[in-house]
């Protein structure tokens, strides 16, 4: 009977050796069985689970082995098992590594103690049947794709610890239609929550800064947001795709708006927008068929708005006041411009068809002008010719700027502003519109001989060197005559009343 017993356990032996890679059997590590028939080899020193072999079913990972403490799991150490049920991770394990459980694909449940403070990146990745998740508190931050392509995964509640969400981490999970943000949270990376078409409302957490690039894109049944204000940018293509979205509050504190950020919200009707939009990319709303503002009276919002042909409502008139403004003189076809020092330019740029109002009672003399508006005026002083295509890749085929820009590109006026880019949107500075009046001139063959003296003005070193001969040209010709005394403000951007003005004193020399 001895010798039975001798030679069965030599047996085990054997076929433990064949399960187990050979770095199992170093004299560092420790093998212990877990679950049915599974095997995982622990390192004597450091506590961490460097390998496994044949596990499947229910696993609960012990706290501790012949008294060494488990205080970790390695890299892929759990990588592609298709029959592992559920994991249960003690309170003694501080890091799970990147991968761990990668692949998992029968992985239903995951309950993971208080103490851990490292979760890796793709830790549960294709984990298909994921549909339980226990995350601790002493969690500070979910890695790259930490969830990604979990597509059973209904509902999360990520941890009141954690500060900071990686890249794509719930990317792809199909059905995810709930998820619980803590308010610490101040970094949510790109892609995150993209394509994930079940999901319907979130509330962002309040220390916020960016909307990263495709953060919502695709989430198709978005239907309510909560944006903080302590958000600054919404960026490249945040809301692409969400076609269930109808409308949105952008708060006071949002100063950018960048390209495609909401690509194809076709129910979209109703944006507000704050005052403190600095910047909002030509191609930002493509596809929005049913979109409208509601604005601040003389922003960069009503501005772009009137610009771009997207209506738009004045929000309490700019005053906060719920009285509906009073009507301006009968005289005058906008009631802002009463008292403006550029009054009767204003009124001679709209009697001729050059410029128009922001709305049917305000010219908004004090908004500004962007590049795509003034070649449109151009065009207009021109007589709108027929026109042919244009090099630009930021200015849409549909856009009812898009033959003045063709128009200017071929006259020599605008030739972008690099990378195959027109920037439509980009606010117009006095420089700017200097060259491209002292262009156009050149264009129509008129005298461009004369010279002024830049000097005088004590920021005259602040002209760009391509501006040059157009602002001294400018200047001479009495075009622009300075700004607040002795100031030429090259790189200040030309609002509607000085573009008004110093259109007037070019057509009428």
């Amino acid at each position: 009977m001895k010798i039975k017993r001798i030679a069965a356990l030599c047996l085990s032996l054997v076929l433990l050796a064949v399960m187990l890679p050979i770095q199992a059997f170093a004299v560092d590590n420790l093998v212990y069985r877990v679950g049915d028939n599974g095997y995982l080899a622990l390192n004597r020193y450091t506590g961490v689970i460097i390998d496994s072999t044949n596990i499947q079913g229910d696993v609960t990972i012990p706290s501790s082995v012949e008294g060494i403490a488990v205080t970790g799991i390695a890299d892929e150490v759990f990588k592609g098992y298709e029959n592992l049920r559920s994991i249960k991770i003690p309170s003694s394990v501080e890091r799970i590594g990147d991968q761990a459980f990668w692949g998992c694909t029968r992985l239903r449940k995951v309950e993971i103690a208080e103490g851990l403070s490292y979760l890796g990146k793709r830790a549960f990745q294709y984990c298909y049947s994921l549909n339980d998740v226990t995350l601790p508190a002493s969690l500070d931050a979910l890695e790259d794709y930490t969830f990604a392509s979990c597509i059973k995964l209904e509902s999360v509640k990520v941890p009141s610890g954690v500060l900071r969400m990686g890249s794509y981490v719930f990317e792809k999970c199909e059905v995810l239609k709930s998820i619980t943000l803590p308010q610490g949270l101040t970094t949510i990376g790109e892609y995150s929550f993209s394509n994930c078409p079940a999901l319907e409302t979130i509330a962002l957490p309040s220390g916020l800064t960016s909307l990263e690039t495709a953060l919502f894109d695709n989430c198709t049944s978005l239907r309510s947001v909560t944006v903080p204000s302590t958000v600054k940018t919404v960026g490249q293509s945040a809301f692409g795709g969400c076609t269930a979205l109808k409308s949105l509050v952008l708060p006071e504190g949002v100063e950018r708006i960048s390209d495609w950020a909401f690509r194809g919200c076709s129910a979209l009707s109703k944006l507000t927008m704050p005052a403190s939009i600095k910047s909002i990319a030509a191609d930002s709303f493509y596809g929005c068929t049913s979109l409208a503002f509601v604005v601040s009276s003389d922003t960069y919002a009503q501005a772009f708005a009137a610009a771009n042909g997207i209506p738009y409502e004045i929000n309490g008139g700019g005053s906060g006041s719920d009285e509906p403004d009073p009507p301006g003189p009968s005289d005058l076809p906008f009631m802002d411009i009463e008292s403006h020092w550029a009054k009767d330019a204003i009124l001679w740029a709209y009697e001729n068809g050059y410029f128009k109002g922001t709305s049917e009672t305000r010219f908004t003399p004090n908004g500004t002008v962007n590049r795509a508006m003034f070649v449109e005026v151009l065009y207009r002083i021109e007589g709108s010719p027929a026109t042919g295509s244009h090099p630009f890749t930021d200015v849409p085929q549909k856009a009812y700027y898009v033959g003045a820009v063709a128009w200017a590109s071929s006259a020599g006026i605008v030739d972008g502003t690099g990378k195959g880019k027109f920037s439509p949107a980009k606010m117009i500075t006095r420089e700017q519109f200097a060259t491209m009046l002292y262009r156009y001139a050149q264009y129509k063959g008129l005298d461009t001989s004369a010279r002024g003296d830049l000097s005088r003005f004590v920021d005259s070193n602040k002209v760009s060197n391509f501006a040059q001969e157009a602002m001294t040209w400018a200047v001479g010709e009495e075009i622009i005559t300075g700004k607040n005394g002795p100031y030429l403000s090259p790189k200040g951007n030309a609002t509607r009343g000085e573009a008004a003005t110093m259109l007037q004193r070019f057509l009428e020399k």
